[in-house]
């Protein structure tokens, strides 16, 4: 028999034994016994403990962080917060305070709520202020405990009007949105309890009707105001970091492609930050999108973008910084090739340079080059012979790659020497017959 099975009455009983008897770390570990177990922060019998009991008694090195906070915690801080609305207990007022005055602004727009339909809205803000706060969780228990709202610019009166915007996306209530904007709240500036609007419609409420109504009544910063692009660009890159996070790929990309056709360039370090979070999601749509956006700086695509692309090991991704970024594949960057950097992400990655035309035998762009190659760069075929990489060998090879390389100096003797000392024989072999093959065509 289940704990579901028992009546609440009983199943309340149970729940405030449970917690008094083994604590509520124990307790919570007992949730996989009852299907509903995991809804019951908002009992009393977790909701009466201080703040203090969620924490684990093991050590963290990440102590400020989410590293000594309880599963129950972190999963529930949502429930907890709706029921520290009802009795306070030790938790600090601002953001109480903050969920009271949304809820006052939202009702506004309310035909005669019901209690039952007020407790529904707190409940909804007090989920969206969890769920805001779930990248920076070093901040939330510092809120719990003291108060202290995320950071952000503007006055204390901007910043409570930006919580009544949010507040109005998280309801979707779209005469509320229109009067919160009309009342001068900033899409730009941080709510102090709230993620960004488009960020709670697009990642958390993921309702398209509110972002489209978002999108079509967002002001338009003019090329001049650099703070306000500045400030909307943050935005932007927040929003498609959580899409991208929660694999709402084609909202991402619609949102790319919004801000390619109704946003004025941004700079070089904003551009940047965008590009990193679409490579870092391995989705080469996103980053196609990305490299639309018009920037005021060339090179767009620079030697860390590839790197990073590389680490990801998703070749597609490296096809569309090569293809839509023009990322120049003969050439040499810090000290090193993008042919030998990508040698070490797998064979996919090697065969998407040399399908875009990179040299086998590693760049050669003139003299100078030539003598920071022999110095640095070695080639391609001896740099997969030192990992002990038989397969981007054979495709080298089979892509003109010469055992001598193509440098001042012969790299024949090094590269068979150091083949001969590894333990797998195939390498070797594979280059004595790409040696005997080369003394034929002699």
């Amino acid at each position: 028999m289940q704990l579901l099975d028992f009546p609440p009455e009983l199943f309340d009983r149970i729940i405030h034994e449970l917690v008094s008897a083994v604590g509520v770390h124990e307790a919570w570990k007992s949730r996989m016994v009852c299907r509903t177990f995991a809804i019951y922060i908002n009992n009393d019998a977790f909701s009466s403990q201080p703040l203090s009991a969620f924490r684990l008694t093991s050590p963290r090195i990440w102590s400020y962080a989410w590293g000594n906070y309880s599963g129950v915690l972190r999963h529930n801080v949502g429930r907890l917060l709706f029921a520290r609305m009802q009795k306070p207990l030790d938790i600090a007022p601002q953001i109480p305070i903050a969920i009271n005055r949304c809820l006052e602004f939202v009702l506004r727009f309310e035909a005669d709520p019901t209690d039952d339909r007020r407790k529904e809205i707190v409940r909804l803000l007090c989920d969206s202020v969890a769920e805001s706060f779930d990248p920076r969780p070093c901040f939330l228990h510092e809120a719990l405990q003291w108060g202290c709202p995320l950071p952000g610019k503007g006055t204390e009166q901007e910043r409570n009007k930006a919580d009544s915007l949010a507040a109005a996306v998280v309801m979707s209530n779209h005469a509320a949105i229109t009067a919160s904007i009309q009342n001068g709240a900033s899409f730009w500036l941080n709510s102090n309890i709230f993620a960004w609007p488009l960020t709670i419609s697009t990642a958390h409420t993921r309702d398209r009707a509110t972002t489209t109504y978002l999108l079509e009544h967002m002001p338009r910063p003019g090329r001049t105001d650099k703070t306000q692009l500045a400030q909307m660009y943050t935005m932007f890159s927040e929003v498609i970091e959580h899409l991208l996070d929660r694999n709402e790929m084609s909202t991402a990309h619609s949102l790319l492609d919004w801000i390619v056709k109704n946003v004025s360039p941004p700079d070089k370090d904003t551009f940047n930050a965008i590009l990193h979070i679409c490579i870092h999601s391995k989705d080469h749509v996103a980053v196609e999108a990305a490299l639309a956006i018009k920037v005021k700086s060339t090179p767009k695509v620079r030697w860390d973008h590839f790197s990073e692309a590389c680490r990801t090991g998703h070749a597609a991704t490296v096809k569309a910084l090569i293809e839509k970024g023009k990322f120049k594949v003969n050439k040499i960057y810090w000290q090193s090739s993008p042919l030998n950097r990508a040698m070490y992400y797998g064979v996919d990655i090697v065969g998407a340079l040399l399908d875009a035309g990179a040299d086998p035998n590693g760049p050669m762009n003139d003299a100078a080059d030539d003598q920071v190659r022999a110095r640095h760069c070695i080639s391609p075929l001896l740099a997969a012979v030192k990992i002990n990489k038989l397969d981007v060998v054979n495709l080298l090879l089979e892509h003109g790659a010469t055992l001598a390389g193509g440098g001042q100096f012969d790299a024949e003797p090094e590269l068979m020497d150091m083949a001969k000392s590894l333990k797998d024989n195939r390498v070797h072999d594979r280059l004595l017959r790409a040696q005997a093959d080369e003394k034929k065509k002699a």
